[in-house]
């Protein structure tokens, strides 16, 4: 008898498999590579502001961009979760916060 989790397992894996039209068994095995990798890059992307400034470096060809828009997204998930979060924000970046949001918005203009 399965259990619940092979069975929601297989399901997701027949579901994504139809959406993108696989007939043969590679989408399977794609999904199921995937779902295999998850813990182990799952703490990676439970820390998301350490992951996008890990990212956006490479994508950006800079160091600098990266690490502002980590910084931004630290401060957005603090704000996200709650009076809690926000009051652990320092004033320093706060007004790094600012800064940084500015100067792209400046960028894109």
């Amino acid at each position: 008898m399965p259990t619940s989790a092979v069975f929601t397992t297989t399901y997701v894996e027949s579901t994504v498999g139809v959406a993108v039209g696989g007939r043969s068994g590679l989408t399977a095995f794609v999904v199921a590579v995937c779902f295999a990798l998850t813990p182990f890059l799952g703490p990676m992307f439970l820390a998301i502001p350490a992951f996008v400034t890990m990212i956006m470096m490479p994508l950006s060809y800079s160091i600098s961009d990266g690490i502002m828009l980590g910084l931004i997204m630290y401060v957005l998930m603090k704000v996200g979760s709650g009076k809690k979060g926000i009051r652990q924000i320092s004033s320093t970046v706060w007004v790094l916060f600012v800064i940084f949001v500015l100067r792209y918005i400046r960028q894109s203009l």
